[in-house]
Formats: C-alpha cells, sequence, structure tokens
C-alpha cells in the first residue's frame, strides 16, 4: 500500500491490502479509518519503518522520513567573516579530541562520559567552534541548581578559548538582574544564558529564556547538563525543557551515568535531543522493541525485567554520542578532584542564618570564650548543612536533606566500588541507611561505633568483588590509616570534611599511593551558602583548627552569597 506524506500524517493511497493489518498492531502513537478503508497514521521514523518492513514495494508520496537533524552535518567548523579562528585555552586529551573530531558538525550530539574525564571542557570547545564559525551566538545552558553557577563562575572561564568573546548571565529574579539579562542581549559575543533545571518551568523563567532564542534568530544552542534528569518525561521540568530544545538548532545532552543500567532512560533524553534518532515518539513503542516485559499485578503498566534489541539501539544513538569511561581515558591524571556544588533547602538556609545571627548578637570580642563557641557554632552549621540538628535533649530533628541527593547522584553514575567519607556519626547512619534502602546490602559501615570484628568483616565484605558490597561508609578517623583499598576502589565521595587535614590525607592515601595504575577520583560536595568552601580551603592550604583566630571563625561563619556575574 502506497503512502503520502501530509505534514504530520501519513494516508495510504492505493487499495487496501490484508497486510495491513500485520502492521497495525506495530504502529505508534493515533491510527485512524477513512473512507474506503484507507489508512492514516502519526508521521514517525518509526511508523515509516514498519510500513517499509511490511510493504517494500510501497512508495511515499510528498516527502521523506524525518531524518535525525544529526546525519546532515553543518559545515566545519571553520573561519566566518570577521570572527577570529579557534584556537584552545588548553590542550585537549587524547579522548576529548576523539569527541570533538566524531561529533563536529552534529547539530544534536550527546556526550556520554563519566565523571572527571572531561565533559564540560569538551561542551565548551564546541560552543567556542561554533561562535568562531559563525554558527550559534546564543547559548542556553540548563543545569542542577548550584551547577549552573559554577559553569559561568568557574567552568567556562578555565576553558572557553581565549580568542571567544563572551558574555553570560545566570537567571535571577529582581531588576538589577533584570539589568544585566538586556546587557547580555545587546552583547556582540557569545551569549551564554544559565539556568537550573527546576527553574525553567516557572512563567518568569519561561518569558526570558523566549526572548533570548528569538534573539537568537533560529541559531540557538541548548545544552542539557545532567540529562538523566529529564528521564522522566511526565515532569514538568522536562516538557519545559524539551519546549525549548524545539526553538534551538542545536543540542547537546551530558550526562555520565552508564546507559546499560535503564535503556528506559535514554528514552526521553532523546526525545529532547531529536526524537528521530531512535525513531519513536512514543515510549510504549520503544518499550516493545527494547525492553523485556512483564505483568505488573499492581499497575496496568507491565514491568521492564531486562533489555533486548541493545545492539540495534546503540548502532541507532552510536553516530551522535560519544562515550567513554575513566578506565578507558588512559591520559587522565593519577588523582583527580571534583567539587560538586549543590543548594540548601529554604528552611536549613533559614535555621544556619538565626543561629549566625544569635552568635554574633552574643560574642563579638576576640576572646577565648568566643572562639570556643564559634568552633562549636560551626559544627552545628555544618549538621544542619547534613540534614539533621541536634537537640539539647541529645535527639536529632530531621531537615530536607539535598545533600545525601547530590550522593546519590554521583554514586548513580559511577561504576565499581566507592568509600564515602562522612565526619558526623549521623552523616555515616543516613548515608549507609539510605544506600541499603536504594539496594539492600550494596553498603557497609566503619568508625568509631562499629566493633572491631565487625570493621574486619565490613572490610573483607568490601573487597571481596562477589559479596555485594559496592560502598565504604566511614569516618577518615577510623578507616583513614591501616586500609590498602589500591586498585579496589578508584571512587572516593568526601559526604562533610572536618578540620583535620592529616586524617583527609590519610583517608585520600586508602585508594592511591605510588604506583597505583588508573585514575582515582575524590569528590567533594559543597553546599552553597555554607562554611564547605572555606573548610576545604583550609583544609588544602593546611591550616590547623587549633591555630584560627576569632577572624577566621568570623569569615567561615559568614555566609556564601549568590554569585554575581
Amino acid at each position: 500500500m502506497n503512502i503520502k506524506i501530509e505534514g504530520n500524517r501519513c494516508r495510504t493511497t492505493s487499495a487496501y491490502n490484508v497486510r495491513v493489518l500485520r502492521a497495525l498492531s506495530k504502529l505508534e502513537g493515533m491510527k485512524r479509518w477513512g473512507a474506503e478503508r484507507t489508512l492514516s497514521f502519526e508521521n514517525t521514523p518509526y511508523n515509516l519503518e514498519i510500513w517499509r518492513q511490511t510493504f517494500p514495494e510501497a512508495t511515499i508520496e510528498g516527502g521523506m522520513p524525518i531524518a535525525p537533524t544529526g546525519v546532515v552535518a553543518d559545515a566545519p567548523f571553520d573561519l566566518k567573516g570577521d570572527r577570529p579562528r579557534f584556537a584552545y585555552r588548553t590542550q585537549p586529551r587524547a579522548h576529548q579530541k576523539a569527541a570533538l573530531e566524531k561529533l563536529a558538525g552534529k547539530p544534536a550530539v550527546g556526550l556520554f562520559m563519566d565523571i572527571g574525564t572531561g565533559k564540560s571542557w569538551t561542551a565548551i570547545a564546541m560552543i567556542g567552534m561554533r561562535w568562531c564559525a559563525g554558527q550559534s551566538d546564543h547559548v542556553l545552558l540548563i543545569a542542577k541548581n548550584g551547577v549552573h553557577q559554577q559553569w559561568v563562575s568557574e567552568q567556562i572561564p578555565q576553558h572557553i578559548s581565549p580568542v571567544v568573546h563572551w558574555k553570560a548571565w545566570v537567571w535571577k529574579e529582581g531588576k538589577a538582574a533584570s539589568a544585566k539579562f538586556e546587557a547580555m542581549l545587546k552583547f556582540d559575543g557569545l551569549k551564554i544564558f544559565a539556568i537550573n533545571i527546576d527553574a525553567i518551568r516557572t512563567k518568569k523563567a519561561e518569558t526570558a529564556i523566549l526572548r533570548f532564542l528569538q534573539a537568537a534568530n533560529g541559531n540557538a544552542t541548548i545544552i542539557e547538563d545532567e540529562s538523566q534528569d529529564i528521564k522522566n518525561l511526565s515532569s514538568e521540568r522536562t516538557k519545559a525543557a524539551i519546549k525549548f530544545r524545539k526553538l534551538c538548532k542545536y543540542a547537546m545532552i551530558m550526562t555520565g551515568t552508564p546507559i546499560a543500567k535503564d535503556l528506559v532512560d535514554l528514552f526521553s533524553q532523546f526525545a529532547f535531543l531529536d526524537e528521530s534518532i531512535i525513531g519513536h515518539r512514543y515510549m510504549t513503542t520503544f518499550k516493545n522493541q527494547y525492553c523485556v516485559l512483564q505483568p505488573n499485578p499492581f499497575s496496568p503498566k507491565p514491568k521492564v525485567v531486562g533489555h533486548k534489541n541493545v545492539e540495534e539501539l546503540y548502532k541507532r544513538i552510536d553516530p551522535y554520542i560519544f562515550r567513554i569511561t575513566t578506565e578507558e581515558a588512559l591520559d587522565l591524571p593519577p588523582k583527580v578532584f571534583i567539587s560538586r556544588p549543590f543548594v540548601l533547602s529554604a528552611e536549613q538556609i533559614k535555621i544556619m542564618k538565626d543561629l549566625k545571627e544569635q552568635f554574633f548578637s552574643d560574642f563579638g570580642n576576640d576572646d577565648a570564650a568566643s572562639v570556643r563557641n564559634a568552633a562549636s557554632l560551626l559544627t552545628k552549621l555544618q549538621q544542619v548543612s547534613c540534614g539533621f540538628l541536634p537537640m539539647d535533649d541529645g535527639s536529632f530533628r530531621e531537615l530536607p536533606n539535598p545533600r545525601l541527593e547530590e550522593l546519590l547522584t554521583i554514586l548513580e553514575q559511577r561504576e565499581g566500588k566507592a568509600i564515602v567519607w562522612c565526619r558526623f556519626n549521623r552523616d555515616i547512619i543516613n548515608v549507609k541507611n539510605a544506600m541499603n534502602k536504594i539496594e539492600p546490602g550494596s553498603a557497609v559501615d566503619y568508625y568509631g561505633n562499629t566493633s572491631a570484628a565487625m570493621r574486619n568483616e565490613n572490610k573483607d565484605n568490601f573487597l571481596d568483588p562477589k559479596s555485594g558490597v559496592r560502598y565504604l561508609v566511614a569516618s577518615p578517623e577510623a578507616a583513614g590509616t591501616g586500609l590498602n583499598l589500591q586498585g579496589i576502589c578508584r571512587t572516593n565521595v568526601y559526604y562533610s570534611n572536618s578540620f583535620n587535614s592529616l586524617a583527609r590525607w590519610q583517608s585520600e592515601g586508602r585508594t592511591w599511593r605510588d604506583g597505583t595504575t588508573g585514575t582515582v577520583t575524590y569528590f567533594d560536595l559543597v553546599a552553597r551558602k555554607s562554611p564547605d568552601a572555606k573548610i576545604l580551603a583550609n583544609l588544602r592550604a593546611k591550616k590547623d583548627i587549633s591555630t584560627l583566630t576569632l577572624d577566621d571563625y568570623r569569615k567561615l561563619l559568614l555566609m556564601e552569597e549568590e554569585d554575581e556575574i
């Protein structure tokens, strides 16, 4: 049966053929029978592929199947007009150069690169190349709350080409922020609009984003950092991201989450990037083709219990993604240190503000009592930022805990074993319980309250590749010496830091020493508007807590202000 493409629909134009019944159950979307047994269905790559399989002799009128935008490459990143020739600020590592060579010229791409392998560097190089080539002057950058500011204050200044003239604006409400937004719109160069993923669904942010994209005259670039955050196709932020993507010529998704963990997570990410890459417009047909389904007694929707046709899916997406793991990136340094910023809840920020105001009201002189109380307050502020508030009766008030959410996000993107280092006993308990709730038996502890016998058992289970124990949740004071985990574990997450620099250095040495092969990655969770960043800076400067004056404590206690860019 021949068909004719009419916009978003396809309609049969030849006599009815009983073979249509073979295709009917496979076609996705709305299907309609018309007069004289004609059939119309949605114009998607998947449907056209099914039709060709059923009717190989059929002809198509009025157009061709929707091809992925990445199929037709742009011109190479050559000099255009008076734009400067692109030059690197820092030379790419071998795998970063390979990523650029593979993806250059494709309007829709995905950087599926492990944390620490240089996703941000690669993305920044690509948008710089596009600007030098005169292809795109506007970049809408969507990232986690806090990370979107880090892009503008740290990543872009450190990595962008020195020949690129750029100006960035971080989404913020208010007259002063609006004036900076207007100034950026008038800037003659690369314009970058950075916004957090949760803000894009708000009306005010939408108004600003639409103005920014309209000014691009159809040549905007949209980047979705940590694109696993839009894996839920029904969420408002995913819907908003896809709406804005449709207004952009170029798109990029970035994630370190292994794509083999759950193929369903890929669907909405490619619905954002370019639905025609995988060919499916609907989750139902995607699952039927790539997932092993089992009836679910608690839901009308079947349960995904496995995957199938995996190689076929990888073959479809491979031309548009660059995937590399830490183990595969052979030119990484032996140690990689990464700060992971995140934003505290409004409740945590208010409690911390109240505690500090009370302190500065009570103590104003540089005396021993003030220093002692300042040290006590600093500890309490850290505890609040970790999601709990100690009460006078010895109990704890549980608070919202974005720190724990950020930890789980990191671990989701890391393969193999990991150590989570915590300052407070309460942290160890909360972290261990959260991990074991998600994956029973995956986490064990090693701290002051762990008996000697359990320490040995937990250590042995962590070292045993067959035990199922992936995470060791420990204090640097207890586990920072005596454990030799080199080669066994390549991921360290410092959930909370103390002032004990010696314990920090010793704990870092548990997973790396001279002669260790490969790369060991160290993450530090840094809450904005908390003492985290300054404590980490003190550790790196090797300052001992016993030498701090009241003025030092004042600097540590002052709330970190929002970036003004």
